[in-house]
């Protein structure tokens, strides 16, 4: 099973939805037949490098393939593909790992298309991500406090009736700001 980064996730679900009749995605090897219209996405190639002092930038480019019956046919699907790209403005919703958009994008710098040989169209995307070096876990807001008040109380029942207090905040209600 191919584990795909999560740009490139986003990029089949993206160009999924440009409704274009591509039967079938393939990822990670190329069979020996494969349907046709299809489109081929291999492992991004990456360029690593320092960004800050506390995160580093990736640099990846794709080189994706368009598979159709004739060069006319996989040109086509090509073009039609970088157009619904550029129509978007070159941004990439992304999505998280149960297909539900996260709200963010990523940019694609560079697209660019050429005909390799019959039938053979290749799509080269370019996009960088940037990365912290340390990812700090954040616990998950419990209460939420306004000047002291709890407006949204998470409370949990003893197994004698009796609510207890969840972690956020002090038995007296004191707890100053979002936790």
């Amino acid at each position: 099973m191919a584990v795909l980064t999560q740009e490139v996730a986003s990029l089949v679900h993206f160009i999924d939805g440009l409704g274009l009749g591509i039967v079938k995605n393939y990822f990670g090897e190329l069979p020996e037949s494969f349907a046709v219209p299809s489109l081929y996405y291999p492992t991004p190639e990456t360029d690593n490098r320092s960004f800050t002092t506390d995160g580093y930038e990736k640099e990846s480019v794709i080189f994706m393939k368009v598979f159709d019956k004739d060069s006319i046919g996989s040109d086509n699907i090509a073009q039609n593909i970088i157009e619904g790209i550029m129509q978007a403005r070159r941004n990439i919703p992304l999505y998280d790992d149960k297909g539900v958009t996260t709200g963010r994008v990523f940019h694609l710098n560079n697209v660019k298309s050429r005909n390799l040989e019959t039938g053979v169209t290749q799509i080269e995307l370019s996009y960088k991500t940037h990365r912290s070096y340390f990812e700090p876990e954040y616990p998950s807001a419990k209460n939420i406090y306004f000047e002291g008040l709890p407006t949204n109380i998470n409370t949990e029942e003893d197994e004698d009736g009796t609510e207890e207090q969840s972690e956020a905040g002090t038995e007296s209600g004191e707890g100053g700001g979002n936790t």
